[in-house]
C-alpha cells in the first residue's frame, strides 16, 4: 500500500509537471497571436519566459544584418531588485554564438554552497546561463539568452523540451512581426511621400506634417494610447492635409486674407481628403483624423459642425497640436510666437474652440519635453509676443 501510495503520488506530480508545461506552453502561444508588433512580442516572450522558468532575467538577440557571427541586444527584462550577469543578457559573453553555432540550448550551471554552511539543511546554489537558439527552417534569427540565479536545482529536462517549443513558436512569431514592421515602414514611407506632395506646393508650411504628428503623439502618450493606436495616429496625422491637394495654389498660398469663396474652398479639404482614402482598408482607421481636425468644441467648425464629445478623439487631439504649430511657426502674414503666447492662446479658446482636457494634456506634455520642442521650433526668445487680443489661428 505505501508504494502504491508513492506511486500514485509520483504519477500525479509528473501529471501536473506536464499540466503546467502545457499551460506555459498555451499561455504563450496565445500572447504570440495577440500581437502583430516587433517590440510588444518581444517584451511578451521575456515576460512569459521569467514567469514560466522561474527566471530572473531574460534577453532576445538578433543577428546583425547577414553577419551571423554579431548578435545585437533588441529586448532585455529582469526581475526587480535581483543582480544579473548583463554582460551574459546583453550578449558579450561566449554563450549566445554557442548556441548560435551549435542550434541548440547550450547551458552552463555554476554551483556555490549556500549561506549557512554550517546549516544541516543547506543546499548547493545553482547560477544558471541559458542560450537557446531561435530558429526559422534551420537558420539562427535570433538568441534567447535567459539566467537564474541562486537555484537549487538544475533546469528538468521536461522544463527544457518546453523551451524549445516556446523558442520555435517565438521565432515564428518574431518573424513575423518583423515582416509586418517593414511591410508598416513601406506604408508609412508612402504616406509621407503624399503628405510631401502637399507640403512641396504650401511653401509656408514646409516640415508641417512631422512637427504636428510628433505633437499629437506627446498627447496620446500623456492619454495612455497603445502602440498599435500611436500607429494609426502617426498615418492619420501624417495624412490630415492629403485633401490640400485639390486646393488651387492660387488659394493654398495666398499671402492675405481669404474670401468667402477661397474660404468655402479650403475648407473642403477635409471631406477631399476622407474620400481618397477610401477603399484603401489599411487606411481606413485614418478618417477620423482627416475628417475631424477642424471640428470645434463649440460646434462652429467644418465640415459637419459637431460639438463637444461628438468630435472623435483623434479630430480634438490633432486641432490641438495643428493649432499650436500653426501659432509658433512663422506664416506669410505674421512672424510665429512664443510656445508661452502659443499656450496661453490655446487655453484662452478651449472650451470654445478646443477640447479644455486636451488642451491641458498637452500643456502638460508639453513642460516634459520643453527642451526638445525647443530645439524642434529653434526659439532662442526672438520671437513675436501676441499685442492683440488671441485670435484664431488653425486653418
Amino acid at each position: 500500500a505505501t508504494v502504491e501510495r508513492g506511486l500514485r503520488k509520483q504519477m500525479l506530480a509528473r501529471e501536473n509537471i506536464h499540466l503546467k508545461e502545457q499551460l506555459a506552453l498555451f499561455k504563450i502561444a496565445e500572447a504570440m497571436g495577440s500581437t502583430i508588433h516587433l517590440g510588444t512580442a518581444l517584451n511578451q516572450v521575456l515576460r512569459l519566459t521569467i514567469k514560466e522558468f522561474n527566471a530572473d532575467g531574460a534577453s532576445i538577440l538578433f543577428n546583425e544584418g547577414a553577419d551571423t557571427t554579431r548578435f545585437v541586444l533588441q529586448a532585455i527584462q529582469t526581475v526587480h531588485l535581483v543582480e544579473v550577469d548583463r554582460e551574459f543578457l546583453e550578449g558579450r559573453t561566449h554563450h549566445s554564438q554557442m548556441a548560435a553555432d551549435s542550434r541548440v540550448v547550450e547551458i552552463e550551471n555554476l554551483y556555490q554552497d549556500a549561506p549557512n554552511e554550517g546549516d544541516a539543511l543547506s543546499q548547493t546554489q545553482i547560477k544558471t546561463y541559458l542560450s537557446c537558439p531561435l530558429l526559422i527552417r534551420g537558420r539562427v534569427i535570433g538568441i534567447l539568452n535567459i539566467q537564474r540565479q541562486s537555484h537549487y536545482r538544475e533546469f528538468a529536462t521536461g522544463e527544457l523540451q518546453c523551451l524549445k517549443v516556446i523558442a520555435s513558436k517565438a521565432a515564428y512569431a518574431i518573424s513575423n512581426s518583423k515582416l509586418y514592421d517593414d511591410l508598416e515602414k513601406a506604408y508609412l514611407s508612402t504616406i509621407m511621400a503624399l503628405a510631401n506632395a502637399v507640403e512641396a506646393r504650401d511653401r509656408y508650411t514646409s516640415g508641417h506634417t512631422v512637427r504636428v504628428t510628433y505633437l499629437a503623439e506627446l498627447i496620446a502618450k500623456e492619454l495612455g494610447w497603445e502602440d498599435d493606436r500611436i500607429f494609426i495616429l502617426t498615418m492619420g496625422c501624417s495624412l490630415h492635409d492629403i485633401g490640400k491637394i485639390g486646393v488651387p495654389d492660387s488659394v493654398l498660398n495666398k499671402p492675405g486674407k481669404l474670401t468667402a469663396q477661397e474660404m468655402s474652398i479650403m475648407q473642403r479639404h477635409p471631406e477631399v481628403g476622407a474620400r481618397m482614402i477610401e477603399g484603401i482598408a489599411f487606411l481606413k482607421p485614418c478618417a477620423p483624423f482627416i475628417i475631424s481636425h477642424h471640428e470645434q468644441w463649440d460646434g462652429s467648425g467644418y465640415p459637419h459642425g459637431l460639438k463637444g464629445n461628438g468630435i472623435p478623439i483623434e479630430g480634438r487631439i490633432l486641432a490641438v497640436a495643428d493649432t499650436f504649430d500653426a501659432i509658433v511657426t512663422d506664416r506669410p502674414y505674421r512672424r510665429g510666437k512664443s510656445i508661452e503666447a502659443a499656450i496661453q492662446e490655446l487655453r484662452d479658446f478651449a472650451g470654445r474652440q478646443f477640447d479644455p482636457d486636451v488642451v491641458e494634456i498637452f500643456v502638460e506634455a508639453i513642460r516634459k519635453n520643453r527642451e526638445k520642442l525647443d530645439i524642434i521650433y529653434n526659439l532662442e526668445g526672438d520671437v513675436e509676443e501676441p499685442k492683440t487680443a488671441p485670435v484664431k489661428t488653425s486653418v
